[in-house]
């Protein structure tokens, strides 16, 4: 499990970044994807959307701002999995 205690503003699970993700179109040139997730996709009345070059950052994002902002003291697997199933790729 994810406790607030991990995610305090100098901790390396704050600092860590990830590589970047990306994918080809049909000339082979590569196409920058980021990782998208927002409160509302998971049924959540709140505007907070983010994006991040790979699935860890969105995730850790997702849970400084339900630690921080709304209250949440840990997060279990069915939460983790839920917000993964709801996370988008988009071209940038």
């Amino acid at each position: 499990m994810l406790h607030s205690s991990q995610l305090t503003l100098g901790s390396p699970m704050r600092r860590r970044i990830g590589v970047a993700s990306c994918k080809y179109d049909s000339g082979r040139h590569a196409v920058p994807q980021v990782y998208v997730l927002s409160c509302r996709a998971l049924g959540i009345g709140c505007d907070f959307e983010t994006r991040g070059e790979n699935i860890e950052a969105v995730m850790k994002h997702c849970a400084e701002h339900a630690m921080l902002l709304r209250g949440v003291k840990s997060f279990g697997p069915e939460l983790y999995l839920k917000m993964r199933s709801q996370m988008k790729t988009v071209e940038e």
